[in-house]
């Protein structure tokens, strides 16, 4: 149960925590608590408060089952620590996907973990170039990432809403927040239509922007996300 503030009760993140301050480097028996602390990771990034240990408060901070600022800080303050050296260690097996000309790498299951396929779909235009991963037969991976060189941040952001508002009916688009991604500055902000969703991501690297889409609901998408690299 991730609680805040933990007072003196001990939980993973609490010990996951007390290693980071302490400069205690990567060992393999935190797997399990990484493995523990990601899976409690919710859609946008965010991690919840899901208990309180009784005992005297000035104020209420946060409500019970929804997402936590405080349990976000410290969960992210591990991951930037342990979480990718134990994701590439738990990722080694997955196929490398890199484009030098890009600056980028990242890892992606092939094939996924129900033995279903993962194709590359390319498509090259005049405004951009992007890489779409996708599993056959199954909703496990629906991840895509593009380069978009000539155009700024808002601008790919207000052509691609376009683009999906008339091709999709009913979507719904969810309001911009500030996000990061391998470590980048980004801004993210989710779509919406009957039975599914999209978290996208747009982030400048060396003067270029890029794009990167991916279905949230899969945890498979999210661990492609955290593997990506950009040099």
């Amino acid at each position: 149960m991730l609680s805040f503030p933990p007072r003196w009760y001990f939980d993973i993140l609490r010990a996951l925590d007390y290693f980071r301050a302490a400069g205690v480097p990567y060992d393999p028996r935190m797997v399990n608590a990484l493995e523990v602390l990601h899976k409690k990771r919710r859609a946008g990034g965010v991690w919840p408060l899901q208990g309180k240990h009784p005992g005297a408060v000035h104020f209420e901070m946060e409500p019970v089952g929804k997402p936590s600022r405080w349990n976000t800080l410290r969960a992210l303050r591990v991951s930037r620590m342990y979480e990718r050296i134990a994701m590439m260690i738990d990722t080694k097996d997955w196929t490398i996907f890199e484009r030098s000309d890009w600056s980028v790498t990242l890892r992606y299951p092939d094939p996924t973990p129900t033995g279903c396929p993962v194709r590359i779909h390319e498509r090259i235009q005049e405004t951009g170039h992007r890489f779409h991963f996708v599993s056959e037969g199954s909703d496990e991976v629906y991840f895509e990432i593009g380069r978009y060189p000539e155009n700024s941040v808002e601008h790919v952001k207000a052509v691609f809403i376009e683009d999906v508002t008339d091709r999709i009916e009913g979507i719904e688009v969810g309001a911009p927040e500030q996000a990061t991604i391998a470590g980048r500055s980004a801004t993210r902000f989710e779509i919406r239509w009957p039975g599914k969703r999209r978290l996208i991501h747009l982030l400048g690297v060396d003067g270029v922007t890029h794009r990167v889409i991916l279905d949230p609901d899969s945890e498979l998408n999210l661990e492609i996300l955290d593997s990506l690299r950009y040099e």
